[in-house]
């Protein structure tokens, strides 16, 4: 048990920090900004490739596809990325996203508390392994 989740552990973090290929589709991505007031921004991803958006109060939703650590969106589900294609937001660990054209950080509650038990497993793993291997050799 304390390799699973020492390999496990260690497995997701890599993910969320070293090769971010997916967002949380649970709860969503909030941020704000600080220019004359406050405005505040959410995105929502769902698991079936819609999402929703409520950027300074204005409502939207569309599709998204993620490639190479970069979001794209489009109105249509069949929508094809090309290497022109303009990424709408980048993924910089899977609960933290920021919108290229706003330059508006966003991150995700949910996916933060389960970055947070990944690190708990995987160091809660690596500690067990090394006192079990301490408490053998005596």
């Amino acid at each position: 048990m304390r390799w699973f989740c020492f390999i496990v552990g260690s497995a997701l973090l890599l993910i969320t920090y070293l090769w971010p290929f997916y967002v949380y589709p649970v709860t969503s991505y909030n941020g704000s900004t600080m220019v004359i007031v406050e405005v505040d921004y959410s995105i929502t991803f769902n698991f079936n490739g819609t999402y929703t958006t409520n950027f300074a109060g204005e409502e939207g939703s569309g599709y998204y596809k993620i490639q190479d650590k970069k979001i794209y969106v489009g109105t249509k589900s069949d929508f094809e990325i090309t290497k022109n294609s303009v990424a709408f937001a980048t993924i910089k660990n899977c609960y933290t996203i920021e919108i290229n054209t706003l330059g508006v950080t966003l991150s995700n509650t949910a996916g933060l508390i389960l970055t947070i038990i990944y690190g708990i497993m995987a160091g809660g793993g690596l500690l067990s392994i090394i006192i079990r291997a301490s408490i053998k050799k005596e």
